[in-house]
């Protein structure tokens, strides 16, 4: 696969590094107790498990009000509502599915903010028709809620070659 080396995908891969960094920042690598980050990491499991099975409402209902999503090649998506409209024509096929694992979180000292790293595999319809199969890297970062609820603050995904 060639990467491409648009304005937008430097600006995007900008984006994502100084999110990464900022996220990093507050954090330590002994960020608490392991359980802690299983807290962040069965919080982004419980996200793709019920995105599988409802599709673009919980798909925005893990979002903080204000979350933000920085999708592939198209400006951010700021506010709940406007991730809604965004993800409901992809939901709405039933010949597109989103899968993602979580493989490691980290929990800023403040217990605030933390973040989960995983790889994703997304299924579409083709032109043709047939199945197209992409997978790629991401990073969420979340924000503790007010009633101890993880929210989705950023999700940025990185499209790449398995």
């Amino acid at each position: 696969m060639t990467l491409n080396t648009t304005p937008k995908r430097t600006l995007r891969s900008q984006w994502a590094t100084l999110l990464l960094l900022l996220a990093m920042a507050g954090c330590r690598s002994d960020s608490g107790p392991s359980a802690d980050k299983q807290v962040l990491i069965r919080a982004d499991q419980e996200f793709a498990r019920t995105v599988g099975e409802e599709g673009a409402e919980a798909w925005a209902g893990f979002f903080a009000e204000d979350g933000m999503m920085l999708p592939d090649g198209a400006p951010p998506l700021v506010g709940r509502e406007k991730i809604l409209q965004a993800m409901t024509p992809f939901f709405a096929n039933s010949a597109n599915a989103l899968q993602w694992e979580p493989e490691s979180a980290e929990i800023a000292a403040s217990g605030e903010l933390g973040f989960t790293v995983g790889r994703y595999t997304a299924v579409s319809a083709g032109a043709d028709g047939q199945p197209v199969e992409s997978h790629g890297s991401y990073v969420t970062i979340w924000r503790k809620q007010s009633d101890g609820r993880w929210k989705v603050v950023v999700d940025i995904g990185n499209p790449n070659s398995r």
